[in-house]
Parts: C-alpha cells; structure tokens; sequence
C-alpha cells in the first residue's frame, strides 16, 4: 500500500502542477508531461509488467484533460500528445518486463542460496559426523595401545610377585625378582607421565626466544641422559639466528624426543647431527642420524601414537614431537639420511604472532 500510494501520489502531483499551469506555458507543459514518466517507470519496477500498464493508463486519463483543451485550436498537437500517450504504455510495459525478469532472477538467486546454505549445513553436519568418528577411533585406537603396552610389565610382575610369594625362593632369584618389579614399575610411571602428556597438551607459552641456547639445553641433556651409550651427538648451528616467537620447553621437549628417538634406532652406537638454520620466515631444526632409516611406507604412520618398531618403546615421543609442532603453527618432515639413517626437519614459524 505504501508503495502504491507513493506512485498514486506522483502522478497526482504531476496533474495538479500540470492542470493549473497557464496553457501558454508550452515549456512547462513540456516537463510536465515528462515527468509523467516516473510515477510510470516507479510502477513498474513495484508492481512489473501489469503495474506498469495500469499507471500509464491512470496517467493518460489524468493527461486527457490537458490534451482536450487543444482539440480545436491545433489538431497537430493532439496528435503529437495521443503518440505521447502510446509512449506512456510502451515504457510501462517495457520497464515492468524488465523488473519481472530481474525479479525471478533475484528469486532464483535466493534459491539457489538457500539451497548452497542446505548444501552447506550438510556438509557441516557430515564434517562434525566425521570429526566425531575420528574421535571415537582415535579413542579406541588409544585404548587398544595402552592395553598393548600395560600387558606385558603386568605380565612381568605377576610372575615376579608368584616367585617372590615362595618362600622356598633362593635370595639370589628373589633379588633379581624385585629388580624386575621395580624396573616394570618404573617402565610403567614412564608410559603413563608419556600418556599424560600426550592426552594433556599444555598450550605453548610464546616468547622471543633464542633457540640456540635451547638446542644447546636439549643436546646437554641428552648427552647426560646416554652417557653410557656410544652415542656422539654433534651440533651445527648457523651464525646470528634469529630470536623464534615459541615456548622454550616444549621446543627442549620437542628435541630431545628426537634425540632420544635417534638414539634408540642405533642400540649400537652412532653419530647424530642437529642443525639450525633460518629458511625465509621460517627455523629449521634439522635432526639427523646414521642408524637404519624408516622405511618409506611407515613414514606416514610413525606419528601415530602407540605406532613403534621397538618392542620397548610406547610410540608416544614422536605424536607428542608432532602435536607441539602443529601448536607452534609448523611441519614437520622425515627424510632418508643419505645412504642410511633418518632426518627429521621441523620448520617453526619465527614470527608465531601470539607472543605473550
């Protein structure tokens, strides 16, 4: 009704300013007749084709008047003013045509909207299905790990505790039996802080930090920790490093996993290698070993947590490796070494953009 009332408006003013103007004002005239063509042209684009119509009509009757005043005087001009008139309903029709096609097309663009919107609240709906499937497996393949890696140090001190409940057990046999309790103990204390850690990733503390005196902590500390092996870890660190925006822990953690990852594939003995260099935006941190190498269909699983090749490892080091990496916005890579021997090259950003 509004819009209605604003065409019927329009042409009602045009009239008036039309009807009480002088006929001897050929100019005004002239624009008043014009401006009959927006209430027109206003109609259509409201009401389309039909609308168009129905104001040009309304609009040659308001006009008829006008043009009567001029029937006996000059017969040229009425004729001129009839054609006007014909323009009046061609313009409707034309301009209504045009705002009915525009609007079907609006309606089949929202249409199609609502349908891509449908198309895309399925989409989501299957992705949050899918994500919850890939919980639900990830959960169970967590489970069938842990029971895996419990079973065998339960299995342990079960037997241990049977030959200890013996008191016809010889000392030297029960010595040896409570050894083998406290080192599957222990072995268990290790699966669990690693499961925790794993289940229970802190989120990283970021800071500019150099990260070369945190390669030199890891490394040291490596060192310490397999001192008795024939183990000789080496570093390669490039000139003015930047300063990395990282959390300086888990960049220790995240290193020496891989050190002590390294060093477990070489039970004989061997050489490793870290290096640090910039790359563009980028740090690598390059740890590479001369030992057996991973073969290159278990690359794609050797991330996977519980996934390992030695009988005592929980598989857990290089998923937790793998989760600070993706926490500090980077990627990890692993490489053969060479002829032998695996490289693993984590990029981290150097600008992480959450700096505390």
């Amino acid at each position: 009704m509004k819009r209605v009332a604003i065409v019927l408006g329009a042409v009602a003013v045009v009239t008036i300013a039309h009807l009480t103007t002088p006929r001897s004002y050929f100019l005004l005239h002239s624009a008043f007749q014009h401006l009959y063509y927006l209430p027109i042209i206003l109609g259509a684009v409201f009401f389309g084709w039909a609308g168009g119509i129905l104001t040009a009509a309304c609009t040659a009757m308001c006009y008829a008047p006008h043009i009567h005043h001029w029937q006996d005087t000059n017969p040229d001009y009425v004729l001129n003013q009839y054609a006007e008139l014909g323009s009046f309903f061609l313009v409707g029709l034309a301009t209504g045509l045009l705002a009915d096609r525009e609007r079907r097309r609006a309606r089949q663009l929202e249409q199609k909207s609502s349908e891509l919107e449908r198309a895309n609240m399925d989409l989501e709906d299957s992705f949050e299905r899918a994500k919850r499937a890939d919980r639900l497996a990830a959960v169970g393949q967590l489970a069938a790990g842990l029971a895996h890696e419990i079973r065998h140090p339960l299995a342990s001190i079960e037997g241990a505790v049977n030959v200890l409940a013996n008191p016809d057990s010889p000392d030297e046999l029960q010595t040896e039996f409570r050894g083998i309790i406290k080192k599957e103990c222990r072995r268990l204390g290790g699966l669990l802080t690693e499961l925790l850690d794993f289940a229970r990733p802190r989120e990283p503390r970021f800071r500019r930090l150099d990260v070369a005196a945190s390669v030199e902590d890891a490394v040291r500390l490596a060192r310490s920790t397999l001192a008795t092996s024939n183990i000789n870890i080496e570093t390669s660190l490039a000139e003015h490093l930047p300063a990395v925006e990282c959390d300086d822990e888990q960049i220790k953690q995240l290193l020496l996993n891989l050190l002590m990852n390294a060093a477990q594939a070489m039970p004989d003995g061997g050489r490793i290698v870290v290096s640090v260099a910039p790359e563009g935006r980028s740090l690598a941190l390059i740890v590479a070993d001369d030992g057996p190498g991973i073969p290159e269909e278990m690359r794609t699983r050797i991330f996977d947590p519980f996934f390992t090749t030695r009988e005592s490892g929980t598989g857990l080091g290089l998923a937790v490796v793998q989760r600070i990496v993706s926490q500090h916005g980077g990627r990890i890579d692993v490489k053969q070494n060479g002829a032998q021997g695996a490289r693993f090259i984590v990029r981290i950003p150097i600008r992480n953009g959450r700096r505390e």
